[in-house]
C-alpha cells in the first residue's frame, strides 16, 4: 500500500488514467487533486461519473478504541458511529455533537446498550439507540435501513445480502454507513465446500469507495477500523461468494440464513486479522439525514 500518491497510479478503467497530484497523499485526496488525463480514446469522464468516492478520507474521523482499555475489546459500535456524527455535526447538523469525544462515545454506548466482549453492540441496539440518539437532539426526516443476515426489524430490507451499490450511494450522502464485519476461518468440508467459522464480529466506518490505494477497484469499500492500531485508511477489496456455509453458533442475535452465496468477503485491508482469516460483511447500517434539518 503506497503512503502517498508521488507518481502515476494505475487508477483505471477502459476509457480514463488519472493523475493524482504529486503534492496530496492517500489521506488527503479529494476530487480538487485528480486530475483526469485523456486515454488514447480521448474519452474523458469527470469525477461524477461515480468511479471512486474519495472526498472525504481525511474529514471523518478515525477514532481508537483501543486507547480506553475499558472499551478495547467491545466499543467499536460506538466509535465508528462517533465518526460519522462528529462529520456530520461539522457539515450542518450540529446539533448532535458538543465537541467532546469522549461524552458523545458513552453516550452512544449507553443508547447502543453496548455490552461488554463478547457481546459488544448488537445490530438492534445499535438500529434503535441510533434512531433514539437523533431523535432526542431534535432531528426529523432522516432514515434508517438495514441489510444484512440478521432481522433489522423496522429498519430491514428483504435484501439478506448487502447491496454495494446502495452501500456506495449511501456514503455519498450526507448520513453514516456502519459496516458489520464477521471475522470468519475459511476451512473446506469433506465435498469441498468452503466453511467460514465465525471468530468474532466487527463494525467500521465506510469512507469512500473505489480506489485500493493502488488502483481502481469498483469493489473496493475504504474504511475507518477504531481497532486498527494506525490511524490509516483501510483498503476492502469485496468480492462475491459463490458458494459455503456459515457457522454462527455463537452468535447473541438471530441469524436468517447459514448461506455465504451472495456475502462480499475480502482476504485483505484489514492488518491485524490472522492468515487463515478473512472478513464477511455480515450487515449494513445507513444512516440518511435530511438534506436541511428539520
Amino acid at each position: 500500500m503506497l503512503n502517498s500518491l508521488n507518481q502515476y497510479l494505475g487508477i483505471k478503467s477502459n476509457r480514463t488514467i488519472i493523475k493524482i497530484n504529486p503534492q496530496c497523499s492517500i489521506n488527503n485526496v479529494n476530487s480538487s487533486s485528480l486530475k483526469l488525463k485523456p486515454s488514447l480514446h480521448n474519452d474523458v469522464i469527470n469525477f461524477k461519473s461515480k468511479l471512486f468516492f474519495v472526498e472525504r478520507l481525511s474529514k471523518i474521523p478515525n477514532f481508537k478504541q483501543w486507547q480506553n482499555k475499558e472499551h478495547s475489546e467491545s466499543h467499536c459500535g460506538p466509535y465508528c458511529a462517533a465518526n460519522a456524527i462528529v462529520w456530520l455535526s461539522n457539515n450542518g447538523y450540529k446539533k448532535l455533537y458538543s465537541k467532546n469525544k469522549s461524552a458523545l462515545i458513552n453516550e452512544l454506548a449507553c443508547y447502543f446498550k453496548t455490552k461488554p466482549a463478547p457481546i459488544g453492540t448488537s445490530t438492534k441496539d445499535l438500529c434503535e439507540g441510533l434512531d433514539k440518539f437523533i431523535s432526542d437532539k431534535g432531528y426529523r426526516g432522516y432514515k434508517i435501513e438495514y441489510q444484512g443476515i440478521r432481522p433489522g426489524g423496522k429498519y430491514g430490507v428483504v435484501a439478506m445480502c448487502p447491496d454495494l451499490a446502495k452501500i456506495k450511494d449511501s456514503i455519498e450522502a450526507k448520513g453514516m454507513v456502519l459496516l458489520n464485519l464477521g471475522i470468519y476461518k475459511k476451512n473446506l468440508s469433506v465435498d469441498g465446500t468452503p466453511v467460514y467459522t465465525k471468530q468474532y464480529g466487527h463494525w467500521v466506518t465506510a469512507v469512500g469507495y473505489g480506489f485500493n490505494g493502488q488502483n481502481y477497484n469498483p469493489n473496493n469499500i475504504i474504511i475507518h477500523d477504531p481497532y486498527n492500531k494506525k490511524s490509516e485508511n483501510l483498503f476492502l477489496d469485496f468480492s462475491k461468494l459463490n458458494n459455503g456455509k456459515l457457522i454462527t453458533e455463537k452468535e447473541a442475535e438471530p441469524v436468517l440464513t447459514d448461506e455465504a452465496k451472495g456475502l462480499y468477503g475480502s482476504s485483505t485491508g484489514i492488518p491485524y486479522l490472522n492468515k487463515d482469516e478473512m472478513v464477511i460483511m455480515n450487515g449494513v447500517v445507513m444512516l440518511k439525514m435530511p438534506d436541511k434539518e428539520i
